[in-house]
């Protein structure tokens, strides 16, 4: 029994060799960089096989894509490196994050999409009607 106490007190004096240690919340976020580095792979390889697909305006959709999550990376530090704007906190390095990952998804979708969102179809006269540039309107009766 003398040797179990003794086993149990050089365990408990070094925290290191415990074999179940309690969760440390401090590092939640340490998943979060080869995550986003693996959706920059990915936004990489779909460019790749769209213009090995000689599909060019794909490819182009999807470097924007590639890019701005490469820019994840680069402003992330840049921020990080000032430290009159760096965040102090926690909470402040996650809300960075979350600001740099939506910013990067939304404004390329903004850039591919934004003529389509910002304009109203056109008309044109045709004869005694009125035609859509894309076509015919569909209406019930």
């Amino acid at each position: 029994m003398a040797d179990f106490a003794k086993a149990v007190q050089h365990l408990t004096a070094y925290p290191d060799l415990q074999p179940v240690r309690p969760v440390d919340m401090s590092n939640r976020w340490q998943c979060a960089p080869p995550l986003k580095a693996s959706v920059w792979v990915t936004t990489a390889l779909m460019a790749f096989v769209a213009a090995r697909n000689r599909n060019f305006e794909v490819h182009r959709q999807w470097m924007m894509r590639s890019y701005s999550i490469t820019m994840i990376f680069v402003v992330s530090r840049i921020i990080l490196a000032l430290h009159v704007i760096a965040p102090t906190t926690d909470l402040g390095a996650e809300r960075l994050g979350w600001i740099l990952i939506i910013c990067a998804l939304l404004v390329p979708q903004l850039i591919i999409n934004g003529p389509q969102l910002f304009s109203r179809p056109r008309t044109i006269r045709t004869g005694t009607s009125l035609e859509s540039v894309n076509g015919p309107s569909r209406r019930r009766n």
